[in-house]
């Protein structure tokens, strides 16, 4: 008789996942565009806690320094997003246990339903980056699957409650998880103690999490009134440029941020048709990172990706409409799971609706929902699959194996390859040269500091600045160019306005009718840059 422990299945789902992940880290930061401060304030230390994601910069930061003790050799950013690839295999393993212990599929029909998931843009590329998004991605979904037992008891009451505290803590929206647990706690109040748990939750929360935000916000970052803890704690959410008005524009934004996190889309950038509009639009400035990153993709991939996404969102149009058709069926075989799922997939979604709802990283974990539900009750929803008559019925793992090569088609090819070469980065092509030639004695002003600051922060250590935008700050640059200049030193010169520039070109104007006789133009096609000398 064979006595040896058998190791569990999500051990091995787990290391498999992660050595695809290693696989394809990203070497570029700006597609998802706060990797690259992010990634400065990791190496120097500096500006680790952050009141929408409170502890991701602090723990991050300690796991680089231990990293890099085992590792000195390997560059600081795959370090980096090794942590993120780790979080992100965690996610699989708990994804796993969904497909084979909630929806009760076989090995391989869980297996290949999770690449599905795996393969999807948002999933993907978030579990191979410096982003915040897949730590608390983890301890939500594997509170889903506490949530979503057949015989929830008192004592996962508090196993629900820290994961949701550490997912908080890593981002604070996750606040909106609270519904989910309190629907689940009062649907269960038969078999556990209602009061106490929600006493239970509650305090936890104002202690652990209340007391995080207090320490960090009044004692360590010194917002010790009142007022400014408040002021602090809210952050973004006190600006209207986050929050989007019910209107016309907003299923476009929704569709926008939706789809992108089932599919990265670069190679829309090489479509003949968008190219050509692009090439004639002044809104390609705002776009020039991600039609830079796919310039190499030929035009005859970038149609059959695109007439291959429109088959994907065919087929998955199909899947949802199935899904519906069969809902009572599947909700009275899998009610404990399904409903959770549904619930928090809309409480999420109608948040993101007003807060951002372009951007694909608050739609990553809808994405997930929807896989799980599309894919999990396959199964559950009718016998066998007919795509066309005449061709007899296709099996749901085989319906499901063929969405998970599309996805892997379409995203790899028209995404990931591209994001595994920092040469691909338009931000990085735009200081290599400089970054090469600049002294510590040299200034690097920027009439547009976005992005650039921090890649020459990162890349090039130089002293640098952005154009002043009142006339307060224009001493210091003042003062800095003139010793620069007095002590044998190079102005750097990024001349290129892409974005909202509230102080206008007069300063660099002004500095360039000073300094007319001793500019010269930097070779470097990739940016505008002049040299004082």
């Amino acid at each position: 008789m064979n006595r040896r422990p058998r190791l569990p299945e999500q051990l091995f789902v787990f290391t498999g996942s992660f050595i695809f992940f290693l696989c394809t880290l990203a070497a570029n930061f700006s597609g998802p565009h706060d990797s690259i401060g992010y990634l400065n304030g990791m190496v120097t230390g500096k500006h680790l806690f952050h009141p929408h994601h409170l502890i991701y910069h602090f723990v991050t930061h300690y796991w680089l320094v231990f990293a890099q003790s085992i590792f000195p050799g390997v560059k600081d950013y795959y370090l980096a997003e090794v942590f993120t690839a780790l979080w992100g295999s965690g996610t699989m393993a708990v994804l796993y246990s969904f497909f084979r212990n909630r929806f009760r599929l076989p090995v391989l029909s869980s297996i290949i339903s999770l690449t599905v998931i795996a393969f999807t843009f948002g999933v993907w590329f978030y579990s191979t980056n410096i982003e915040v998004y897949a730590p608390p991605m983890f301890f939500l979904l594997l509170a889903l699957y506490i949530l979503t037992k057949d015989n929830f008891r008192q004592a996962d009451c508090w196993k629900v409650i820290l994961l949701h505290v550490m997912a908080i803590l890593f981002h604070q929206v996750h606040v909106l998880f609270t519904v989910v647990i309190l629907y689940k706690l009062w649907q269960q109040r038969k078999n556990i103690n209602l009061v106490s748990s929600l006493v239970q939750y509650a305090v936890t929360g104002i202690v652990l999490v209340g007391g995080a935000y207090f320490l960090v916000g009044w004692v360590i970052e010194g917002n010790n009134s009142f007022p400014q803890w408040i002021s602090w704690f809210e952050g973004y959410t006190q600006s209207n440029d986050y929050w989007k008005p019910l209107n016309s524009k907003m299923p476009v934004l929704i569709a926008t941020g939706y789809s992108h996190a089932f599919i990265g889309g670069h190679f829309v950038f090489r479509l003949p048709p968008v190219e050509r509009y692009l090439s004639k639009s002044l809104s390609s400035h705002s776009l020039g990172d991600e039609m830079f990153l796919a310039r190499h993709i030929s035009h005859s991939m970038a149609v059959f990706l695109a007439v291959l996404s429109a088959l994907l969102g065919l087929v998955m149009l199909w899947l949802v409409i199935r899904f519906a058709r069969y809902y009572k069926t599947i909700r009275t075989t899998l009610g404990n799971v399904v409903t959770p799922l549904m619930l928090i997939g809309i409480v999420y979604s109608v948040f993101f609706c007003f807060w951002m709802p372009e951007i694909l990283e608050f739609w990553i974990f809808q994405s997930i929902l929807v896989w799980l539900l599309l894919l999990g009750t396959l199964q559950y929803a009718g016998q066998g699959i007919p795509p066309f008559r005449g061709w007899g019925r296709l099996k749901p793992i085989a319906l499901v194996a063929i969405i998970s090569l599309m996805l892997f088609t379409i995203n790899f090819f028209g995404s990931i390859r591209w994001l595994l070469d920092i040469e691909n980065d338009e931000y990085y092509a735009k200081i290599k040269q400089v970054k090469e030639v600049v002294r510590e004695k040299d200034v690097v002003l920027l009439q547009d500091a976005w992005q650039l600051k921090d890649f020459l922060n990162y890349f090039a250590k130089a002293t640098v600045y952005e154009a002043p935008a009142v006339d307060s700050l224009k001493p210091v640059v003042n003062k800095a160019i003139t010793d620069c200049l007095q002590n044998g030193g190079r102005l750097y010169i990024y001349t290129e306005a892409t974005h909202y520039q509230p102080q206008g070109t007069t300063y660099i104007d002004s500095l360039l009718q000073v300094y007319g006789s001793r500019k010269r133009v930097f070779p470097d096609p990739a940016a505008t840059i002049l040299v004082v000398e």
